[in-house]
């Protein structure tokens, strides 16, 4: 069984990484949630942060229609 890292790329293009996918759910299981470990600038790390975070607050409050 291996360590898997995940080499974050500088905040403008982890941004615009991100764009390319659907949802900021697959985004974050790629990014945040599959690997052991992440490396990279604290400005890309507290962006996926902040990102979880929302995510995370969208799904326990959904919008009632």
């Amino acid at each position: 069984m291996g360590f898997n890292k995940r080499f974050l790329p500088d905040l403008p293009s982890l941004k615009a990484i991100r764009e390319r996918y659907e949802d900021d759910k697959t985004f974050l299981h790629i990014y945040l949630y599959s690997p052991d470990a992440l490396i990279g600038s604290s400005e890309s790390i507290d962006y996926l942060k902040s990102i979880d975070q929302k995510q995370n607050e969208k799904e326990s409050n959904p919008r009632r229609v």
